[in-house]
């Protein structure tokens, strides 16, 4: 969830970059009014989107406060679950709390899209010699907008009907249009197919099991004694430290130990220490 987390600031900032790119690209070339208004909502919903993001990391903590009443209000396994991952969500968004990652993000985002506008721009002229690089932020918003919807297969479709109907709509010949944007939609493919055969076969994905392991795990709840629920932790981590390849620590060169005191959580304890 943590990970996920990761992403969603990621694509959050993607769209923000691309939203201010599209704007800046409808103030210099005129289109049809539907048009218009279509790329002006989507960037603003990423506007929008970048704020609540920002905010999301500035009031996590009130954020946490009313997840805790809400699941006091409504207790059940339900509202744990869904606030205990709404948690971690937190957690991962974290990674920006510090002001330098964040200006940091937006700077990476604005530099990697400059690269995408200026292979726009040398795919179009190629295509139209002379091809105007105003038209060139509409081009790159609109093609990267359109691959959001959930309804096609990497954008196929989705980015030939949008980004042709604005290139003609911004005064380019319908049949250099569709040109311009199979070349860009062939390229991309390209560019993700190759990486993701390289990263797949170097690092052996083509090994990991389907299927997970079926074997029942005793969770420590369901164990009847506090020397069971310790037995089964202690199995289970060296389990995981074998599987890991850690090796064990030599007692005597232990610097430092730190004592926690805990009241009543010998049952809890070792569930937090599995999970």
């Amino acid at each position: 969830t943590s990970a996920l987390a990761s992403i969603a600031i990621e694509r959050i900032l993607d769209g923000f970059v691309l939203s201010i790119i599209g704007i800046i690209g409808l103030i210099l070339v005129p289109v049809n009014k539907i048009l218009f208004l279509s790329l002006l909502f989507v960037s603003l919903l990423f506007g929008l989107l970048t704020v609540t993001l920002i905010a999301g990391i500035y009031f996590h903590q009130s954020i946490r406060n009313m997840l805790v009443k809400i699941n006091k209000i409504f207790p059940g396994h339900l509202t744990t679950f869904g606030k205990d991952k709404f948690n971690y969500f937190l957690d991962g968004l974290l990674l920006l709390e510090n002001y330098n990652n964040l200006l940091k993000s937006i700077v990476y985002s604005v530099l990697v899209w400059g690269i995408e506008l200026m292979a726009y721009f040398l795919i179009s002229n190629a295509v139209l010699r002379g091809f105007p690089f105003d038209i060139c932020f509409l081009f790159l918003a609109v093609v990267n907008f359109a691959s959001l919807f959930p309804f096609t297969i990497g954008g196929i479709g989705a980015i030939e009907g949008a980004a042709v109907a604005f290139l003609i709509s911004a005064g380019i010949p319908a049949n250099q249009s569709l040109a311009m944007v199979l070349i860009q939609h062939i390229y991309q493919f390209s560019f993700t197919t190759l990486g993701g055969c390289l990263f797949y076969f170097k690092d052996q994905y083509y090994k990991l099991p389907i299927f997970k392991d079926k074997r029942e795990i005793v969770h420590p709840l369901k164990l009847n004694t506090i020397s069971d629920v310790v037995k089964t932790s202690q199995e289970k981590l060296e389990e995981l430290s074998k599987h890991l390849g850690i090796k064990e620590k030599d007692k005597r060169k232990v610097i430092l130990s730190i004592v926690i005191p805990a009241y009543n959580e010998q049952y809890r304890l070792p569930k937090t220490v599995l999970e």
